[in-house]
């Protein structure tokens, strides 16, 4: 799994006496486009939530640039990856581009201001995911897929 920037080995996890996760191993890379796919309740977010540290696994293991990110800092980990559930909270009238904003908070702490290097930073994510169209709509007014 050279080359990967996350990468999963043998993860497993079992939610109310069910495996829903069951021995996945997964290199993720710089680039690449990934489609998670399968039928409602195949453990689809619950991978996801596991690949973003917001899950711990029953076993396995997750690397983030070949370091396990459970000894990552939060922030350090922050900064480097971010998680948008498709079901959460979408109250409000919050502008995509100010969640995307949001990713950068890591990078200038809690009271620091958006720079110039920021907004690039933001332009760019929104480029690669082909998200720019959305930069002005309401985060409450995408689909789950959109998010």
């Amino acid at each position: 799994m050279s080359g990967a920037l996350l990468q999963a080995q043998s993860l497993v996890v079992s939610l109310g006496g069910r495996r829903v996760v069951d021995g996945v191993t997964l290199a993720l890379r710089a680039g690449e486009w990934v489609a998670l796919v399968g039928p409602n309740g195949a453990g689809k977010s619950t991978l996801l939530q596991l690949l973003a540290g917001l899950r711990a696994a029953d076993a396995g293991q997750v690397q983030l640039q070949g370091r396990p990110l459970a000894d990552w800092p939060a922030r350090e980990r922050a900064q480097q990856l971010a998680w948008l559930s498709q079901q959460g909270e979408a109250e409000g009238h919050i502008a995509v581009r100010d969640v995307v904003r949001l990713g950068r908070l890591p990078h200038q702490g809690l009271f620091g201001a958006p720079d110039a290097a920021d907004e690039a930073a933001v332009d760019q994510a929104m480029a690669e995911t082909e998200c720019s169209t959305f930069a002005r709509r309401r985060l409450s007014e995408l689909s789950g897929g959109e998010r």
